[in-house]
């Protein structure tokens, strides 16, 4: 699918609904994958974010088995083009994802273009007459540099209504620990860009606000703005312990099962819970702008 306007071309996949490129005057800013670094550019995690200690859960007695960040990222789904602005991608449960998680399900992207903004609206609805309980969340990857002559470590991440920032710490094996610790920011909002952030992995923050702008420290050519008023979280990663020319910036509206514990679905803390036939729904907004 293609979306554009006289400002902005948009290209998204059916497989996983993933956007595949994002222009704004001839430039590139979206993550194009690489088999050195990560060959993704921007999937969609659902039923769940990241993984469950053994890529395991189980749910009323039954143990089952599902990889990172589910089946979304996995599956073609349905492409409906509305017009040249906007567009949304739909799947429903299967036989295949019901083995690995036992819920039925309608699910719609919608992709909608305004000027610089691509707005991304997610919709997850409960079709089963038992509760449903999932996880939900975005994984897009950024080019970095926006433009030739700059380097990595002169970007930034300004998360402008961030407020006592906390880490939530994860173990050698990639799992939350439970634990949480204070994450100071520079003035409040800013944390500069180096490789070495993310040589363990990825760094997940909350109480670092809704919006996040990505930027060159000088303030000179692009930004990138995400907005995620419904994700407590937002990660940054990029492939541990390289030279990666790519952030990600993942809104996350759950979290992964915790170390060493096989999780209840029921009982999981931070899993998104819906009630019989209510749906739910989650915004992102991706801004581009020049500077």
């Amino acid at each position: 699918m293609k979306l554009f306007n006289e400002l902005l071309t948009v290209e998204i996949s059916p497989l996983g609904a993933e956007l595949s490129s994002i222009r704004y005057q001839d430039h590139e800013f979206l993550w194009q994958g690489s088999q050195k670094y990560w060959k993704s550019r921007a999937i969609n995690l659902f039923p769940f974010v990241g993984r469950n200690y053994q890529d395991s859960y189980t749910y009323e007695g039954k143990t089952y088995h599902i990889n990172q960040h589910g089946f979304l990222r996995n599956t073609i789904l349905e492409e409906n083009q509305i017009n040249d602005t906007h567009g949304y991608f739909h799947m429903t449960d299967t036989e295949e994802t019901l083995n690995v998680y036992p819920f039925h399900f309608d699910l719609e992207i919608h992709y909608h273009l305004k000027e610089t903004t691509l707005s991304i609206t997610y919709r997850i609805h409960n079709t089963n007459d038992t509760d449903m309980y999932f996880g939900f969340g975005g994984h897009p990857g950024f080019n970095i540099p926006f433009v030739d002559g700059h380097l990595f470590n002169e970007y930034q991440v300004d998360f402008i209504d961030a407020n006592n920032s906390k880490q939530i710490l994860f173990s050698e094996d990639n799992l939350p620990t439970g634990e949480e610790e204070n994450y100071p920011l520079h003035n409040g909002t800013i944390l500069p860009l180096n490789h070495s952030l993310f040589a363990h992995g990825i760094l997940l923050l909350k109480n670092s606000g809704h919006k996040a702008v990505l930027s060159h420290q000088s303030k000179e050519s692009y930004s990138i703005q995400l907005e995620y008023p419904d994700c407590p979280y937002l990660g940054l990663w990029h492939t541990p312990q390289s030279d990666a020319p790519f952030i990600c910036l993942e809104p996350w509206a759950a979290l992964p099962g915790r170390d060493q514990i096989l999780e209840d679905l029921s009982t999981k803390p931070n899993t998104i819970h819906l009630k019989p036939n209510e749906e739910y729904t989650n915004k992102l907004l991706l801004t581009i702008q020049k500077q």
